[in-house]
Formats: C-alpha cells, sequence, structure tokens
C-alpha cells in the first residue's frame, strides 16, 4: 500500500511525505520524504514498480521507484502542462 501524509505546519505551510506498507498495513516506512508540499493525488503502476503524485503547491506530476529512489518531474502546470518526460 501506499499513501501520502500531509501535515500543515510553520505558518500554514504543507509538507507531505509518501509512505508504503504491507497489504497488512505493517513494516510502514517513508519513501519520499523530502521536496514535497501538497500531494492532492497518487497512483501506482504496479508493473513498472513506480509510483506517481501531483504536487499542487509544486505545481508538478511527478514519479519515484516503489523504493523513493530515481523521483523525476514528469510535467510542470499552471495554465496548461509545460513540460512532460516520458
Amino acid at each position: 500500500m501506499f499513501w501520502s501524509e500531509t501535515i500543515w505546519a510553520v505558518l500554514n505551510t504543507p509538507t507531505t511525505i509518501i509512505r508504503q506498507s504491507d497489504c497488512s498495513g505493517y513494516n510502514v516506512k517513508t519513501i519520499i520524504h523530502q521536496g514535497l508540499q501538497y500531494v492532492t493525488d497518487l497512483a501506482i503502476d504496479p508493473i513498472k514498480h513506480m509510483v506517481y503524485w501531483v504536487d499542487q503547491v509544486n505545481s508538478t506530476i511527478e514519479r519515484a521507484n516503489y523504493d523513493g529512489t530515481k523521483i523525476t518531474v514528469l510535467g510542470v502546470f499552471g495554465f496548461g502542462l509545460q513540460k512532460l518526460k516520458t
């Protein structure tokens, strides 16, 4: 399982982490803990073993391996998608 947790800290600024656990909810580990602001959408690709997310504050669409390595910005949005990697 994967999920995001957003903490509203200093000056009402959000900070998000992405976590993973086994299907029973045990063995929880934080896989991404830096560079995230406010993750609103999360998806997984079980074939490529990748997790994808949208960060509303950073205005990005990003992905990483299941273990949190190889974080890649796929797109930057504002008034439309400005950059896209495949």
